[in-house]
């Protein structure tokens, strides 16, 4: 059931509860963890208007914590279409975007979120998973029962709830590709799901796509599997335009799709979590959120394949800064830190080095992951005990491998066709805008399912200096809308958010 919760003197508490489950929040100003129960909730803030300067750091030192969950090893992304009348630069651009955001070095770095050998926060066994690049599996278009058509902006509703059955009977129709697991036995499939300006997306009551939210993930289950998607409004058009990001349209729409994208990446499951500070939440931060929300707004871009794509900035524990990318990564194990400073191989290694990255490659093309095997860890040969097996569907050269075949019914193509002139941001930066036990994060057993939000308490600052309202984002998957003026810090690629 929903619970309301009051305003109390200067703070303004918000919550949010999907299916029934309810929330809880605390203190932005608290250190304590934010304790909640079910899919978590998310700042109810005022829209951007006017071109104000968009940024969304914590005022708190961030740092992500490891809690236990799984993490999507080598992502494999469909792009949904929710009906036939999404914009069509989305359409004809996101497949491309990507195809290429998931192999490139936006991802290589992510290998410092891999839990390889790692114990959760609660001390027990991790996933034991690595992060390397995914690959672009096909773009679908469904004709959903529920707001196909087009109308006057957020004419029409869908639930969250409405949405995962939705994508469930697509599922079995199929309209829509199953979720699979990848070589690690955990789910590899994300779907990343656009909708036209007509369709308003209600996460719970009072929180909506294009009036508080630009976007989030959360996650479903289909027969006893857990999967992620993300829900993406219309940025270009409606009541979402310019109140995303401070680029133009398209470099917007990429930048919320990064944020989502590398969170899904990073913490799956956070939408079911009954707890942020347990399973099957991954990394996380209680106080500023996931790895996305720590850096909400602030663009920069990757050039892979000749094209330029705005992508959003993601928090780096090693960098403790907000990146696209870090140039000195370590390589992988063939031995007993051979070579110096490696670090431990997953499966997700597996031929991923043969293009320049980080990954098994060579005469040691897949990781070993038996734990009793000597050379458990490491990369090695097809015959030196390792599986030889590629990651779920990473192709043996290490590139991207060819999209999956259509389901029947399913309008599913390939990346292809040619890729968008650049556009200069308003900002410099050049964007193409044409442009286990049951709380494990397993993919089996799981009956609850929900979308990952941000609840979060705004509180009016007493501070004389400042009559801004401080928004720490925590255990998110949701991105707010609301306007933000800089404040400059030590860090001059930090600054707080103001609500007004």
């Amino acid at each position: 059931m929903a619970r309301a919760l009051p305003f109390v003197a200067s703070l303004m508490l918000a919550a949010c509860a999907v299916d029934g489950a309810a929330q809880e929040t605390d203190v932005a100003t608290s250190s304590a963890a934010l304790e909640s129960r079910g899919p978590l909730g998310a700042i109810r803030m005022t829209p951007p208007a006017g071109g104000a300067p968009f940024s969304n750091i914590c005022n708190v030192a961030p740092k992500l914590k490891y809690y236990g969950g799984p993490v999507l090893q080598n992502v494999k992304i469909y792009n949904v279409n929710w009906g036939t009348q999404v914009n069509p630069m989305v359409t004809a651009q996101m497949p491309l975007f990507y195809a290429d955001v998931v192999a490139s070095p936006y991802f290589d770095w992510l290998s410092e979120y891999n839990t390889t050998g790692l114990n959760g926060v609660d001390l027990l066994p991790g996933s034991n998973q690595g992060i390397s690049r995914g690959r672009f599996a096909g773009s679908v278009t469904i004709v959903p029962s529920l707001c196909a058509g087009t109308g006057n902006p957020n004419s029409c509703n869908v639930s969250d709830t409405q949405l995962r059955a939705e994508l469930v009977a697509q599922i079995n129709a199929s309209h829509l590709p199953a979720p699979t697991k990848g070589c690690d036995g955990q789910n590899d499939t994300l779907y990343m799901i656009n909708f036209n300006s007509s369709v308003k997306v209600s996460l719970s009551l009072n929180f909506d796509t294009c009036v508080q939210l630009c976007g989030y993930h959360g996650t479903g289950t289909y027969q006893g599997q857990r999967f992620a998607y993300a829900v993406l409004p219309d940025l270009i058009t409606g009541l979402c335009a310019g109140a995303c990001g401070p680029g133009p349209a398209f470099a917007n729409t990429t930048g919320i799709a990064s944020h989502e994208l590398i969170e899904a990446v990073t913490d799956p499951h956070i939408g079911i979590a009954n707890n942020i500070t347990s399973r099957p939440v991954a990394w996380h931060d209680v106080t500023c959120g996931e790895i996305g929300d720590i850096c909400s707004f602030l663009h920069g871009t990757i050039n892979p394949n000749g094209t330029t794509w705005t992508v959003q900035k993601e928090w780096s524990n090693v960098a403790n800064d907000c990146i696209v990318s870090r140039p000195s990564l370590p390589a992988v194990c063939t031995g007993a830190n051979t070579p110096v400073g490696c670090r431990l191989c997953a499966c997700a290694d597996n031929n991923q080095g043969a293009v320049g990255e980080p990954g098994c490659k060579g005469a040691t093309p897949v990781c070993e992951t038996d734990a009793l095997n000597g050379n458990h860890g490491f990369c090695v040969s097809p015959d030196g005990g390792a599986d030889g097996g590629g990651g779920s569907d990473a192709g043996a050269d290490g590139n991207v491998a060819p999209p999956d075949a259509g389901a029947d019914g399913g309008a599913i193509v390939p990346d292809g066709g040619p890729h968008a002139d650049a556009e200069t941001a308003s900002d410099g930066s050049s964007s193409s805008d044409g442009s286990s036990s049951s709380d494990d994060g397993g993919d089996t057993g799981a009956t609850g399912d929900g979308a990952g939000c941000g609840c979060r308490t705004v509180r009016a600052s007493a501070d004389a200096s400042s009559s801004t309202m401080f928004g720490a984002f925590g255990a998110l998957g949701v991105i707010a809308l609301f306007r933000r003026r800089r404040v400059a810090t030590s860090d001059a690629s930090r600054s707080t958010s103001s609500m007004i």
